[in-house]
């Protein structure tokens, strides 16, 4: 048995996983975080374990974890929690959707400039990251800065509360702004620029490293066995795209989670001045020889609106059993709307990355029905990753075929929608995929795999096919067009002719 756990910003997921790719039990646990200030997100690092101890405790009242070989975690990137030379936390973890460093991401940009970040660490400028946050504590919270003696992310805490050592793999260490993605080790005039040494942040590896077994204290909070060796995990969407089977050539991972998100694997960094005008991350992977690039918008949120705003109605009869997602889906039309929604609630994602555009519908008549808006939502969100996948071929990155994974893989009716949009095949994937990642890790650091080839081939199911249908294919083709002239009318939104293949 293999033990994969996926951290995210606001629950937990964990999936028992046999070496022959059988999922034979898994569970999920909600958390809030706190918000003590307008634009503040933190969480509780008790509050954390907690939550961790009683997810696995529940999923050992399902099924036997006697015979776990190993353990790894998947985690969303950015968060952070400071601690004390006792380890102790000296403040709650400040999460990555916290948005307080906005100022300090300047000076950032100010002391290096955008160009210079982008080419070291492979991300474009954005307050998420870690080392502007710590820069925003050294600069508001002094006394606390002062009584940290190592700032971890939330995968290396969690290693370091169980094992005592603190280890952090790369493709989580690339999220932090602190790590040069070309050479693979910290930048360490980046970290002074945050008042932070090498020695304070976790030792880096790759994905799939033995870090030690459980202390005693902490296998008896999760009700495991001390014999459960845990191994680097990683990102959240490293551990996806490993867990969809996204390494091989011309794949895509889509992942449809508050936000959608498309990652494709390639061989080398993806950072030039056509990927940066893009803002298109590149990361390091999990698997130690490969890198990974995001794209991304909203989109499980923008169905989530649909649901509390336009299907009330349906909420009420989902309660008297049912899921309220299959109901709407169930009812979309099966043809084009012809309308156009711009699923930026939060500002918009890549390629553009405007914090600043807002939300529109275009072209409801008196005639238009709430079953329409709802599929002109999800159509929306589609024609957003359609236009990333075009940025990324236009990079020199093909796409010929797209794993989706999480909720939007769920509704064959969505399924078939983004084949229709994207243009190219789409495979619906079930089961947790991060988790699975993170156990294709664990089974590497135990020797239960050879390689990561070889957990992928184990472990990934096959999914269902769905291929573009022709007579649609056209039609989106049209209605894309008309899209993105909609919103370089309404946005400015336009790529440079200038991004393409001879510029990577």
């Amino acid at each position: 048995m293999l033990l994969g756990i996926d951290i995210g910003t606001s629950e937990i997921k964990a999936a028992l996983v046999s070496e022959d790719g059988c999922e034979m039990a898994s569970v999920r646990s909600e958390y809030e975080c706190d918000r003590p200030h307008p634009g503040f997100a933190e969480i509780d690092s008790e509050l954390l374990w907690a939550s961790l101890c009683s997810t696995v405790r529940r999923l050992g009242a399902i099924a036997a974890t006697a015979d776990i070989r190993a353990a790894a975690f998947s985690v969303h990137g950015e968060s952070f929690i400071a601690i004390d030379r006792n380890g102790r936390a000296v403040a709650p973890a400040i999460l990555n959707i916290d948005s307080r460093a906005a100022a300090d991401m300047d000076e950032f940009v100010a002391a290096f400039g955008a160009a210079t970040l982008y080419e070291k660490t492979g991300l474009p400028p954005h307050p998420m990251y870690t080392l502007p946050k710590i820069a925003w504590l050294r600069k508001h919270r002094p006394a606390t800065a002062d009584r940290a003696s190592q700032f971890l992310c939330l995968h290396d805490y969690l290693l370091f509360r169980i094992t005592g050592s603190a280890v952090i793999d790369r493709s989580l260490a690339s999220r932090t702004l602190g790590f040069n993605v070309v050479d693979a080790a910290w930048d360490q005039s980046l970290l002074a620029a945050a008042g932070v040494s090498c020695s304070q942040m976790a030792r880096v590896v790759t994905g799939g490293v033995p870090v030690g077994y459980a202390l005693q204290e902490a296998a008896g909070d999760l009700g495991l066995p001390k014999s459960v060796l845990w191994v680097t995990g990683g990102h959240d969407q490293a551990c996806c795209s490993l867990g969809s089977g996204g390494l091989i050539g011309g794949t895509a991972v889509d992942v449809t989670g508050t936000f959608e998100c498309i990652s494709t694997a390639t061989d080398g960094p993806l950072i030039s001045a056509a990927s940066a005008k893009a803002n298109i991350p590149c990361e390091r992977h999990t698997v130690p020889t490969r890198f990974l690039s995001l794209t991304y918008t909203p989109g499980g949120a923008v169905v989530k609106w649909c649901r509390d705003q336009l299907a009330r109605d349906l909420l009420a009869a989902a309660v008297r059993g049912g899921d309220v997602y299959e109901m709407m889906l169930a009812a979309i039309p099966t043809e084009p709307t012809g309308l156009f929604f711009f699923p930026y609630f939060f500002g918009s994602g890549t390629p553009w990355l405007d914090p600043n555009a807002r939300a529109v519908v275009f072209g409801l008549q008196f005639s238009t029905s709430r079953d329409s808006v709802i599929k002109a939502a999800i159509e929306g969100v589609s024609y957003e990753m359609r236009w990333n996948l075009e940025t990324l071929q236009r990079l020199g990155v093909p796409v010929d075929r797209v794993v989706a994974v999480g909720g939007g893989a769920k509704s064959r009716e969505w399924l078939q929608l983004k084949a229709d949009i994207f243009g190219c095949e789409v495979v619906g994937l079930a089961g947790e995929a991060a988790c699975r990642g993170a156990a294709i890790c664990a089974g590497v650091g135990c020797n239960v795999f050879s390689s990561f080839d070889d957990g992928v081939e184990s472990l990934v199911p096959s999914g269902r096919s769905y291929e573009p249908l022709k007579t649609r294919l056209s039609r989106y083709q049209e209605l894309f067009e008309r899209y993105k002239e909609l919103a370089h009318q309404l946005y400015g939104f336009r790529l440079p002719e200038w991004i393409g293949p001879s510029h990577v």
